[in-house]
């Protein structure tokens, strides 16, 4: 079997530091976005696609109503793409599923023999954790919206046993 990427050298980062920040809040600790884990690689010729957990997709914001933060972002699916065999390289977020506002991470990459990128991850809807499936069929570069291929209806909450996962 051959390799489709030659190796050259040594470590390189994949992910776009410019995406890492520190929120700064007078009452507050910062809030630290930077970390990457839990990478998925997947390549087809000269297009790689890595995936992580992002933390930068995470922003918080002070609470107009009153004391404390609001979450106003969760995009959790951070991913990377080069499509020239890993000279260079692009960052983004995983786009939610249809009527869905939040990805959360734990990704896995697969490609098919025509060169079509799978990204699934978790994810929810508005009352349901998921999973959503992403595609991608211009070498890693945009995505679909996410399509949610299992649902999970949260009865393990609250002591309850864990429920059965619901196919879609």
């Amino acid at each position: 079997m051959v390799p489709q990427i030659k190796l050259r050298g040594g470590n390189v980062q994949v992910n776009d530091p410019a995406q890492d920040y520190i929120q700064i809040f007078t009452v507050f600790r910062p809030v630290v976005r930077a970390t990457e884990s839990e990478v998925s690689v997947g390549a087809f010729g000269r297009n790689i696609v890595t995936t992580y957990n992002n933390s930068s997709g995470l922003h918080v914001s002070p609470n107009p109503n009153g004391p404390g933060l609001v979450t106003d972002q969760v995009l959790l699916s951070g991913f990377s793409v080069s499509n020239d065999g890993g000279q260079t390289w692009k960052s983004g977020y995983m786009p939610p599923s249809a009527g869905a506002a939040e990805t959360f991470g734990d990704p896995s990459i697969g490609v098919d023999r025509h060169g079509n990128f799978y990204f699934a991850n978790l994810a929810a809807d508005q009352t349901h954790g998921t999973i959503q499936v992403n595609k991608s069929t211009d070498g890693g570069n945009t995505w679909s919206p996410g399509v949610v291929v299992q649902e999970d209806n949260s009865s393990e909450r609250n002591g309850l046993p864990l429920a059965p996962i619901r196919e879609k």
